[in-house]
C-alpha cells in the first residue's frame, strides 16, 4: 500500500465520537475538530507522519494503529512533567507518576533511556480487532518483546486490547488472546479495554460504531472484559476518550469497580468524573523510542500509607519461632525484623501474610513486624510493632553416650544392649553390607520391641552370634533374600536354638519387594493396614534413616520409590490394598531425589505431604521439626552423614526413647543449632567410632 503522508477529512481513531452536533460543538476544544453536515472530519491542519517501515504490508482497515491526528507540538526529550499538565485538584495529595502507551507501530524502543528519561511505566499493546465489517482479529507481533524489554529496563507493565467487539462472544475472543499473551508474565498495572470510536477512510463508521449499542450496552462489554481478566488474577480497566466516557458509556457502571483510563488530550482536563490515569498527549517525540509520537500517560497514586496497630506474637515450637500479627489496613506486605542481646536490629523475611516461622536464636531475641503498601513504584511503611521477646536456651550438662564397636557389626551389638540390657525374645537380622534392608526395618522392630542386628551375608559375625546369646532370643525374623543373607545364616541360627523367619519376596526379590513384605508384616503386628506411610528414595540412606525414628513411634512402614516418581509394581499393590485406612503419605526429601510427579502418584492413595530440605543434613532438620510433637525424649542420636553403616541399627535406639536422629557432618549448620537448642537434650548417643567428632558435641554444647 501507498504511503499516507497527509490525511484530511478523516476522523480520529480516537478524538472523537458524537451522537449529535450540538455534543461536537462541546467538545471541540479538547479534539480539535469540528462537523460539516453532521458529518465529522478533521482539522486540515492536522497531520500526521506515518513511516513505510511500520504501514508495509498491514491494511489499516484491519488493523486500527489509531494514530492520533493532533497537530504535532513539536516538543522532544520531555523530562520536566509538571510543565507539561495542570492536574484537578482532588489528586493535590496523590503521587503523579508518568508512562507511555506503546504498539508495534512505536517501532524499536531502548526502554532504558525511556527509564532515564523519567518514565516509570509501560502499557503495551497486547492486540486489536479491526474495525471494517469483518472485524479480524490481529496480534501485536512485539508485545512480548516490549513487555520484557520494558521489566529488564524497571519499569511497570501493563496491557491493553483495543476492541471492535459487538458482543460478548467477541470480547471473549480478545479476553482470550489477552490472558495467553500475558500468560506467564508479572504485570504491576491493570490490563485495560481499550473501546473507542473508529472510521474508515473515507469517514464511514466503524463496525463498533454501526452496531449502535446503547450506553448500557456497552459498559456491559467492558465489565465482561474486565472481570474476565480480574477472574484470571489480573487488575483491569477501561479506557476510552473523554467524550465517549461522557455521552456513550455508561460509567455509574464501571468507575467504582474497575481502573479508569482518560483519554484527552489538553493541558487541563475538565473531565468530571472519576479516573486513575490520564493520557494527556498522543504526538510527544520520546527519548529512546523510534517512532515520531508517542502517547503520554500520568497515573494517580493515593499515597496510602498502611495503618492500624501492629501487635507481634512469638512462640516458641520446638527448634523454630512462630511469628503471627493482625493484617492492618492498606498493608500488601510486612516486613519482619529480630534484634539481639546486643541491639543490633536485622531484617528477616518480608511476607504478603500474617505469619512467619523462622529458626529458634540461641540467645534472647525480640521480634518486630512493619507494614508496607507498594504503590505507584513507592514504598509507605507504618509504625513499627512492638517487641515480641523469645527466651534464648543454651545446652549445659549434656551428657554424651559413644556407642562405637570394631566394627558395623559390633556397633549394632552395643546399641541393642543399650536398648535391652536384660532380654529380648525377638531379633532383626538384615545384611550389614546394605542399608536398603535394614534402614526400612527399623519400624517392624520396634513394633516386635526387638533389636536390629547385623551380619555377613555368609556366616554370623561374632559380635551378633554373642549378642543374641546374650538376649536369649527364640526367633530371629531376617530380612532380605538368599542373595543377601544366605541359607547359612539361617542354619546358624538354628543351631543357636534360635527360628529363623526370612520377610522376603521371592517374586519382587529386590529392596522395593522387602520393604512391602517388611510392611506386611507390620500390618499383620497391628491386626490392620497403617495410618501413615513414609515414602523414601531407593537409592538413599540419609533420607530413609531421617524417617526412620519417627515411622518407628508412629508405628509407620517405610516404602521405597524412584527417582521418576513412579511407583513399582508391589509398591502399587500394597498401597491399593492398604488405602482404606491410610491417611497421610510422607515423602522424604526434595524434588532432586523424588521428582514431583510422586505427590500426583501418590495422592489416590492419602493426602500427601513432602518434608525436604536443602540436602541431606537440612531434610533430617526438617522431619525432626514437622514431627516434633512424638519426638518428646530427652536424647538425640547423632550419626554421621558421610556413611551408613554405624546407623543401620540406630532407629530401633532412637525410636525406643523417643528421640530425634540427627545426621551430622564435620560442622553443624544454622539449622542443626537451632534445633539442638530448642531440644535442648541432656544426653546425645553417639553411634560410631570416629565418625562423630566430639569436638562437634562440645561445639553444640558451648553454643558456637
Amino acid at each position: 500500500m501507498s504511503v499516507i503522508k497527509k490525511l484530511t477529512g478523516v476522523v480520529c481513531a480516537l478524538a472523537l465520537c458524537i451522537q449529535s452536533a450540538s455534543a461536537v460543538f462541546a467538545q471541540q476544544a479538547d479534539t480539535g475538530v469540528h462537523t460539516e453536515s453532521g458529518v465529522a472530519v478533521a482539522s486540515l491542519d492536522a497531520q500526521v507522519d506515518v513511516d513505510a517501515k511500520y504501514l508495509e504490508g498491514i491494511d489499516v482497515n484491519d488493523d486500527p494503529s489509531y494514530i492520533k491526528f493532533i497537530k504535532n507540538q513539536q516538543k522532544v526529550g520531555v523530562t520536566d512533567f509538571s510543565s507539561l499538565v495542570t492536574h484537578q485538584a482532588k489528586f493535590n495529595s496523590f503521587n503523579k507518576i508518568y508512562g507511555i502507551d506503546v504498539s508495534l507501530y512505536n517501532g524499536d524502543i531502548d526502554f532504558e533511556k525511556v527509564k532515564a528519561e523519567g518514565y516509570s511505566f509501560v502499557i503495551v499493546r497486547a492486540g486489536a480487532r479491526g474495525y471494517g465489517d469483518a472485524g479480524k482479529m490481529i496480534e501485536d507481533s512485539r508485545f512480548e518483546e516490549h513487555v520484557d524489554n520494558a521489566h529488564k529496563a524497571g519499569l511497570m507493565v501493563g496491557a491493553y486490547y483495543y476492541t471492535q467487539a459487538v458482543n460478548k462472544a467477541e470480547v471473549k475472543q480478545e479476553a482470550d488472546v489477552t490472558l495467553r499473551k500475558i500468560a506467564g508474565r508479572k504485570l504491576e498495572m491493570p490490563v485495560y479495554f481499550d473501546i473507542e470510536p473508529a472510521y474508515d477512510w473515507n469517514g464511514a463508521p466503524g463496525r463498533l460504531v454501526a452496531a449502535n449499542l446503547s450506553k448500557a450496552q456497552k459498559a456491559d462489554l467492558c465489565s465482561y472484559f474486565c472481570d474476565l481478566i480480574n477472574n484470571a488474577g489480573y487488575q483491569s480497566g477501561v479506557t476510552s476518550c473523554k467524550s465517549w466516557f461522557e455521552y456513550e458509556i455508561d460509567m455509574s457502571s464501571l468507575e467504582k469497580k474497575y481502573d479508569v483510563w482518560l483519554a484527552h488530550y489538553t493541558t487541563s482536563t475538565n473531565y468530571a468524573s472519576d479516573y486513575n490515569m490520564w493520557q494527556f498527549n498522543s504526538t510527544r517525540k520520546v527519548t529512546g523510542v523510534y517512532s515520531n509520537y508517542t502517547d503520554q500517560d500520568v497515573r494517580y497514586i493515593e499515597m496510602t500509607k498502611p495503618s492500624g496497630a501492629l501487635k507481634i506474637t512469638a512462640t516458641p515450637s520446638g527448634s523454630n519461632v512462630v511469628l503471627k500479627w493482625d493484617a492492618i489496613a492498606n498493608a500488601k506486605g510486612y516486613t519482619v525484623y529480630k534484634k539481639d542481646v546486643n541491639g543490633t536490629i536485622t531484617k528477616i523475611n518480608t511476607v504478603t501474610g500474617t505469619t512467619l516461622t523462622v529458626a529458634r536464636e540461641q540467645t534472647d531475641t525480640y521480634y518486630y513486624v512493619q507494614g508496607y503498601n507498594y504503590v505507584g513504584g513507592q514504598y509507605y511503611y507504618s509504625e513499627l510493632s512492638d517487641g515480641a521477646k523469645v527466651a534464648g536456651v543454651s545446652l549445659t550438662n549434656v551428657d554424651t553416650a559413644k556407642l562405637a564397636g570394631s566394627n558395623r557389626y559390633a556397633t549394632a551389638a552395643l546399641v541393642s544392649k543399650q536398648c535391652f540390657p536384660s532380654f529380648s525374645n525377638i531379633v532383626i537380622i538384615a545384611a550389614g553390607d546394605s542399608y536398603a534392608d535394614s534402614l526400612v526395618s527399623a519400624p517392624l522392630a520396634n513394633a516386635f520391641n526387638a533389636p536390629v542386628l547385623l551380619t555377613y551375608k555368609d556366616m554370623l559375625p561374632d559380635a551378633t552370634a554373642q549378642e543374641i546369646s546374650r538376649l536369649g532370643a527364640i526367633k530371629a525374623y531376617i530380612i532380605g533374600g538368599e542373595g543377601v543373607v544366605s541359607k547359612n545364616v539361617e542354619n546358624q541360627l538354628k543351631a543357636k536354638g534360635v527360628t529363623p523367619l526370612r520377610i522376603h519376596s521371592s517374586y519382587v526379590p529386590d529392596r522395593y519387594g522387602t520393604a512391602v513384605y517388611v510392611a506386611a508384616n507390620m500390618d499383620i503386628a497391628r491386626g490392620k493396614g497403617p495410618t501413615d506411610v513414609f515414602i523414601a528414595y531407593a537409592n538413599s540412606y540419609a533420607d530413609t534413616l531421617a524417617a526412620g525414628s519417627v515411622a518407628a513411634i508412629k508405628n509407620a512402614p517405610i516404602l521405597y520409590m524412584n527417582s521418576s516418581g513412579v511407583l513399582d509394581g508391589a509398591t502399587k499393590y500394597y498401597l491399593e490394598s492398604v488405602k482404606s485406612t491410610v491417611k497421610n503419605i510422607y515423602i522424604i526429601g526434595g524434588t532432586g531425589v523424588i521428582s514431583s510427579k510422586a505427590e500426583s502418584t501418590l495422592a489416590a492413595y492419602g493426602t500427601v505431604k513432602r518434608i525436604a530440605g536443602s540436602n541431606r543434613y537440612e531434610t533430617c532438620v526438617a522431619v525432626n521439626n514437622y514431627f516434633s510433637s512424638v519426638l518428646t525424649g530427652k536424647s538425640v542420636c547423632l550419626t554421621t552423614g558421610q556413611n551408613y553403616p554405624d546407623a543401620l541399627s540406630g532407629g530401633v535406639l532412637a525410636a525406643k526413647n523417643k528421640a530425634p536422629m540427627m545426621i551430622v557432618d564435620s560442622s553443624l549448620s544454622a539449622n542443626q543449632k537451632a534445633f539442638l537448642y530448642a531440644k535442648a537434650p541432656s544426653l546425645f548417643y553417639m553411634l560410631g567410632g570416629e565418625s562423630i567428632n566430639m569436638n562437634l558435641v562440645q561445639l553444640a554444647v558451648n553454643g558456637n
